[in-house]
């Protein structure tokens, strides 16, 4: 069993907010849901640099 933290961050105005989530994933799995998780967060990372936002 391999166990997963996953953070994300939303800033608002002069507010920032961290979300923290734990998982658990079978280590069969592991590999696969942490590219599942970078892919994710590379496109949102992308789409804010597009829109001038990082």
């Amino acid at each position: 069993m391999v166990h997963v933290l996953a953070i994300s961050s939303i800033s608002a105005q002069s507010e920032f907010y961290v979300e923290l989530c734990y998982f658990k994933v079978k280590s069969e799995y592991a590999n696969e849901f942490i590219e599942t998780e970078k892919n994710f967060f590379s496109k949102i990372h992308k789409a804010r640099i597009d829109l001038g936002i990082k």
